[in-house]
């Protein structure tokens, strides 16, 4: 996968995330979210190899304030 393509992945894997997954009584619902989650934090965490600033700029963009920060645990 070319470079574009991975950042074109990135945000839209982080554009279709349920942000609240965390809060459903659902745990198919809740299985997906940390699913999710792990694939957009091991993106995220290579991608920010590369360029840390757009990464978390990314992230920042469509994460709902009050849903887990993945940030706070791998770029601080």
């Amino acid at each position: 996968m070319n470079e574009t393509n991975k950042w074109e992945l990135f945000e839209k894997l982080l554009d279709s995330h349920d942000w609240t997954y965390m809060y459903s009584d659902d745990h198919s619902v809740w299985r997906r979210g940390i699913a999710e989650s792990d694939r957009i934090n091991g993106m995220l965490k290579s991608l920010s190899v590369d360029d840390q600033v757009r990464a978390k700029a990314l992230y920042d963009k469509y994460a709902v304030r009050g849903a887990w920060h993945l940030t706070n645990i791998l770029l601080h």
